[in-house]
């Protein structure tokens, strides 16, 4: 695939039709920046035409069959559940129309049906889901690459009250065990 400029001053495009024979079709540009805006939509819809289009369901059902050969049964049930959510809120839409709104309509709905983490693990399972949609050429690129990833919930810090403590410390028999107990507890060790 390549342009060229005819003698009128007109660029073409050349490209190989799907049998293989040489085609070529104007951009009806005399510049070349048009020109070139031109060839990048051709490509685009070359590669579209290209990709094996499927439904969400189709690849829902796909994918399931997939997992069951490659992932734990727990692996295998978390991604039927986020993907049959993902179908139940944003619709049976063609893969490659998914994209960034639909992702994060679907991260807020999760949000506020469940939780922050609830919609982070749906999040990290579509977006394997959708890789390999990818390595199977139903899309161009993983639309989950470019939204951000739902942040953990923060987790306040668990400590012991000077109450807690102190009956801790008396509970302790052992002066060896307890002097341990103490020295783990003031120095912050983790269990």
């Amino acid at each position: 695939m390549f342009l060229s400029k005819r003698s009128i001053g007109i660029y073409y495009l050349w490209f190989d039709d799907d049998l293989g024979r040489r085609r070529t079709i104007s951009t009806q540009s005399r510049r070349k920046s048009e020109a070139l805006a031109f060839l990048r939509e051709f490509r685009q819809g070359e590669i579209s035409r290209r990709l094996r289009q499927v439904s969400l369901e189709q690849f829902k059902e796909v994918y399931l069959q997939y997992s069951k050969s490659v992932h734990t049964t727990k692996a295998q049930e978390s991604a039927s559940t986020a993907l049959r959510e993902f179908l139940r809120i944003i619709g049976d839409l063609p893969l490659h129309i998914v994209g960034v709104k639909q992702i994060e309509d679907f991260l807020a709905v999760k949000k506020k049906e469940a939780s922050e983490q609830t919609a982070r693990v749906y999040f990290v399972t579509l977006a394997s889901a959708f890789e390999s949609a990818r390595l199977w050429n139903h899309i161009r690129s993983n639309p989950f690459r470019t939204v951000r990833k739902p942040s953990p919930p923060d987790k306040p810090p668990v400590y012991f009250s000077l109450d807690e403590l102190l009956r801790f410390v008396e509970s302790v028999g052992d002066a060896e065990l307890r002097e341990l107990f103490l020295f783990a507890v003031f120095t912050g060790m983790r269990l």
